[in-house]
């Protein structure tokens, strides 16, 4: 689990500093979050991880994508500041 973590932060971080001459584009299209197949594995790693915490949760829901999160999320990330968003632009209208 926590191999998994360390491994997503370096191919994160160190995957830019190695584009392929040409192949840029079609590599990180591949990992897009608009993709639905990328989505889903989010989705699945997420839940997988959230169900072996100790002690289990009682009332813990499964997550599921959300377009409106997702639309919020890369709206901070087009602005490229390597800080965290403000707590109220995190929120979504219910």
């Amino acid at each position: 689990m926590a191999l998994f973590s360390v491994i997503l932060f370096l191919v994160a971080m160190l995957l830019p500093s190695f584009p392929v001459k040409g192949n840029e584009k079609r590599v990180f299209a591949a990992l897009s979050t608009t993709l639905p197949e990328v989505q889903k594995e989010i989705v699945n790693k997420h839940n997988e991880l959230r169900r072996a915490v100790s002690p289990s949760a009682s009332d813990m829901l499964k997550m599921e994508w959300s377009r409106a999160a997702a639309k919020k999320a890369q709206a901070w990330a087009d602005q490229c500041q390597y800080r965290h968003s403000r707590k109220e632009d995190r929120k979504l209208s219910a």
